[in-house]
Protein backbone atom coordinates (compact mmCIF):
# COMPACT_ATOMS: atom_id res chain seq x y z
CA UNK A 1 0.00 0.00 0.00
CA UNK A 2 1.18 3.50 -0.75
CA UNK A 3 2.30 5.29 2.42
CA UNK A 4 1.64 8.91 1.35
CA UNK A 5 -0.42 11.04 3.71
CA UNK A 6 -3.57 11.00 1.56
CA UNK A 7 -3.64 7.20 1.40
CA UNK A 8 -2.90 6.81 5.10
CA UNK A 9 -5.56 9.38 6.00
CA UNK A 10 -8.25 7.63 3.98
CA UNK A 11 -7.22 4.17 5.13
CA UNK A 12 -7.25 5.20 8.80
CA UNK A 13 -10.72 6.73 8.36
CA UNK A 14 -12.07 3.59 6.70
CA UNK A 15 -10.60 1.37 9.39
CA UNK A 16 -12.12 3.59 12.08
CA UNK A 17 -15.54 3.33 10.46
CA UNK A 18 -15.16 -0.45 10.25
CA UNK A 19 -14.42 -0.56 13.99
CA UNK A 20 -10.83 -1.69 13.40
CA UNK A 21 -9.60 0.66 16.10
CA UNK A 22 -6.08 -0.66 16.59
CA UNK A 23 -5.35 -0.60 12.86
CA UNK A 24 -6.80 2.91 12.52
CA UNK A 25 -4.68 4.11 15.43
CA UNK A 26 -1.57 2.51 13.95
CA UNK A 27 -2.05 4.43 10.71
CA UNK A 28 -2.86 7.64 12.60
CA UNK A 29 0.37 7.28 14.56
CA UNK A 30 2.27 6.72 11.33
CA UNK A 31 0.73 9.92 9.93
CA UNK A 32 1.78 11.88 13.03
CA UNK A 33 5.30 10.52 12.81
CA UNK A 34 5.90 10.96 9.07
CA UNK A 35 3.92 14.17 8.45
CA UNK A 36 4.17 16.23 11.66
CA UNK A 37 4.07 19.57 9.83
CA UNK A 38 1.18 18.78 7.47
CA UNK A 39 -1.51 21.21 8.63
CA UNK A 40 -4.51 19.46 7.08
CA UNK A 41 -3.31 16.11 8.35
CA UNK A 42 -2.88 17.26 11.94
CA UNK A 43 -5.82 19.65 12.14
CA UNK A 44 -8.40 17.86 10.01
CA UNK A 45 -7.62 14.28 9.02
CA UNK A 46 -6.41 12.98 12.37
CA UNK A 47 -9.36 14.46 14.29
CA UNK A 48 -11.73 13.10 11.63
CA UNK A 49 -10.34 9.60 12.17
CA UNK A 50 -10.56 10.02 15.95
CA UNK A 51 -14.18 11.19 15.55
CA UNK A 52 -15.00 8.18 13.36
CA UNK A 53 -13.59 5.92 16.09
CA UNK A 54 -15.68 7.71 18.72
CA UNK A 55 -18.78 7.33 16.56
CA UNK A 56 -18.18 3.61 16.13
CA UNK A 57 -17.88 3.33 19.93
CA UNK A 58 -21.22 5.12 20.39
CA UNK A 59 -19.70 8.31 21.83
CA UNK A 60 -21.56 11.06 19.96
CA UNK A 61 -20.63 13.86 22.36
CA UNK A 62 -16.96 12.98 21.92
CA UNK A 63 -17.44 13.11 18.14
CA UNK A 64 -18.70 16.68 18.42
CA UNK A 65 -15.84 17.66 20.75
CA UNK A 66 -13.24 16.25 18.37
CA UNK A 67 -14.77 17.93 15.33
CA UNK A 68 -15.37 21.38 16.78
CA UNK A 69 -11.78 22.55 16.12
CA UNK A 70 -12.01 21.08 12.60
CA UNK A 71 -14.70 23.59 11.49
CA UNK A 72 -12.19 25.93 9.78
CA UNK A 73 -11.14 22.96 7.61
CA UNK A 74 -14.62 21.59 6.83
CA UNK A 75 -14.41 22.77 3.24
CA UNK A 76 -10.83 21.70 2.63
CA UNK A 77 -10.74 19.28 -0.30
CA UNK A 78 -9.11 16.59 1.83
CA UNK A 79 -11.98 16.73 4.34
CA UNK A 80 -14.36 15.47 1.65
CA UNK A 81 -17.51 16.27 3.72
CA UNK A 82 -16.44 13.93 6.52
CA UNK A 83 -16.72 16.46 9.38
CA UNK A 84 -20.33 17.30 8.46
CA UNK A 85 -21.21 13.64 7.93
CA UNK A 86 -19.76 12.54 11.26
CA UNK A 87 -21.38 15.45 13.09
CA UNK A 88 -24.69 14.55 11.46
CA UNK A 89 -24.34 10.93 12.57
CA UNK A 90 -23.47 12.06 16.11
CA UNK A 91 -26.54 14.30 16.22
CA UNK A 92 -28.68 11.38 15.03
CA UNK A 93 -27.30 9.28 17.90
CA UNK A 94 -28.16 12.15 20.25
CA UNK A 95 -31.69 12.32 18.74
CA UNK A 96 -31.15 15.96 17.70
CA UNK A 97 -32.98 15.99 14.39
CA UNK A 98 -32.55 19.70 13.66
CA UNK A 99 -28.79 19.70 14.13
CA UNK A 100 -28.42 16.44 12.18
CA UNK A 101 -30.49 17.78 9.31
CA UNK A 102 -28.38 20.94 9.14
CA UNK A 103 -25.15 18.93 8.88
CA UNK A 104 -26.47 16.60 6.18
CA UNK A 105 -28.07 19.48 4.28
CA UNK A 106 -24.69 21.23 4.22
CA UNK A 107 -23.37 18.27 2.21
CA UNK A 108 -26.34 18.25 -0.17
CA UNK A 109 -26.08 21.96 -0.83
CA UNK A 110 -22.38 21.77 -1.69
CA UNK A 111 -22.23 18.63 -3.81
CA UNK A 112 -20.24 20.40 -6.53
CA UNK A 113 -17.26 20.65 -4.19
CA UNK A 114 -16.81 16.86 -4.16
CA UNK A 115 -19.18 15.65 -6.90
CA UNK A 116 -18.29 11.96 -6.63
CA UNK A 117 -18.38 11.76 -2.85
CA UNK A 118 -19.99 8.64 -1.45
CA UNK A 119 -21.27 10.86 1.33
CA UNK A 120 -23.78 12.57 -0.95
CA UNK A 121 -26.23 9.63 -1.01
CA UNK A 122 -25.57 9.01 2.67
CA UNK A 123 -26.52 12.64 3.34
CA UNK A 124 -29.88 11.93 1.68
CA UNK A 125 -30.36 9.07 4.12
CA UNK A 126 -29.22 11.28 6.99
CA UNK A 127 -31.79 13.94 6.08
CA UNK A 128 -34.49 11.24 5.99
CA UNK A 129 -33.51 9.93 9.41
CA UNK A 130 -33.38 13.46 10.84
CA UNK A 131 -36.83 14.15 9.41
CA UNK A 132 -38.15 11.03 11.16
CA UNK A 133 -36.84 12.44 14.46
CA UNK A 134 -38.62 15.70 13.65
CA UNK A 135 -41.86 13.87 12.75
CA UNK A 136 -41.74 15.33 9.22
CA UNK A 137 -43.03 12.31 7.31
CA UNK A 138 -43.06 13.99 3.89
CA UNK A 139 -39.45 15.12 4.16
CA UNK A 140 -38.47 11.70 5.47
CA UNK A 141 -40.14 9.99 2.52
CA UNK A 142 -38.41 12.31 0.06
CA UNK A 143 -35.03 11.61 1.67
CA UNK A 144 -35.51 7.85 1.61
CA UNK A 145 -36.72 7.94 -2.00
CA UNK A 146 -33.67 10.01 -3.00
CA UNK A 147 -31.31 7.64 -1.20
CA UNK A 148 -32.94 4.48 -2.55
CA UNK A 149 -32.91 5.94 -6.06
CA UNK A 150 -29.19 6.67 -5.83
CA UNK A 151 -28.54 3.17 -4.51
CA UNK A 152 -30.96 1.35 -6.80
CA UNK A 153 -28.16 -0.73 -8.35
CA UNK A 154 -26.38 -1.48 -5.08
CA UNK A 155 -26.07 -5.01 -3.76
CA UNK A 156 -29.42 -5.73 -2.16
CA UNK A 157 -27.84 -7.45 0.83
CA UNK A 158 -25.93 -4.38 2.04
CA UNK A 159 -26.99 -3.83 5.67
CA UNK A 160 -27.36 -0.07 5.26
CA UNK A 161 -29.60 -0.51 2.23
CA UNK A 162 -31.69 -3.10 4.05
CA UNK A 163 -32.04 -0.75 7.05
CA UNK A 164 -33.07 2.15 4.81
CA UNK A 165 -35.69 0.04 3.03
CA UNK A 166 -37.12 -1.12 6.33
CA UNK A 167 -37.19 2.41 7.75
CA UNK A 168 -38.88 3.68 4.59
CA UNK A 169 -41.49 0.90 4.71
CA UNK A 170 -42.45 1.98 8.23
CA UNK A 171 -43.39 5.44 6.90
CA UNK A 172 -46.10 4.18 4.56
Amino acid sequence: MNRDNSTLERASRVLALCTAASEALTLSNELKQHFPDATLTSRASLPITAAALALSRGEPKRVLELLDPVRPYDRAPSSEFWPAHLRGQAFLQLKDGRAAEAEFQSILSRRGEVPTSMLYPLAQLGVARAAVLLHDVEKARAGYVAFLSLWKNADSNLPLLQEARLEYSRLR
